[in-house]
């Protein structure tokens, strides 16, 4: 069995799985990558919170972005700094990853840093960031995401659609769904189209 195929087969959340995902944790990028990721179907554990912590300064911008993304599931308020020092990450995707994961987890002071950051930021790293702040109650910025449907770049418009259909609030659901009909009318590009919200 190859070792990806055993990562899918460890990803089921048992307690006793812990300890090999953390083993292949340290295997080459894609095995470092896939077995983080599967921490998803894990409770949270000291050892998992360790390794996601020491995955924040991985070589592999996907290692860092899937332990990003972890602690913003989590709502790990312990790594709030940790993703503030992310948001200068020299990958992009890292540092939306940081944006998002800044704005799962809530704290009030993260709306502040954002929208002083907000009018210097491009493609990704804006998607992430209207999102961010709208889900911390800074409604206006709903609008600023349904925009980036007009972007040239498609992974922007990839990341505003991915963004809302996991993050939009059930009384804005009617307005995002217009706004991406309208969108997936003119979309060209196959990457950018996104099934419908339910």
């Amino acid at each position: 069995m190859n070792k990806l195929t055993e990562i899918d087969n460890l990803a089921n959340g048992a307690t006793k799985n812990i300890g090999r995902l953390l083993e292949l944790s340290y295997d080459d990028e894609e095995i470092r990558f896939r077995s983080v990721e599967a921490f998803e179907y894990f409770t949270q554990t000291d050892a998992i919170l360790k390794r996601v912590y020491e995955g924040l300064k991985d070589d592999d911008e996907l290692v860092r972005t899937t332990c990003i993304e972890l602690l913003g599931e989590w709502k790990n308020t312990d790594s709030t700094e940790m993703l503030y020092t992310a948001l200068s990450d020299k990958s992009e995707i890292v540092r939306a990853a940081a944006i998002t994961s800044l704005g799962q987890i809530a704290r009030k002071d993260t709306i502040w840093i954002l929208r002083e950051k907000f009018n210097n930021l491009h493609g990704i790293e804006r998607a992430s960031a209207a999102m961010a702040l709208y889900t911390l109650g800074q409604s206006d910025y709903l609008d600023e995401l349904l925009l980036l449907f007009d972007d040239d770049n498609y992974q922007t418009r990839c990341a505003a659609a991915n963004l809302l259909s996991g993050f939009i609030k059930a009384e804005d659901r009617s307005k995002v769904i217009v706004k991406i009909k309208q969108a997936l009318l003119k979309e060209k590009t196959k990457a950018a189209e996104r099934p419908k919200m339910s």
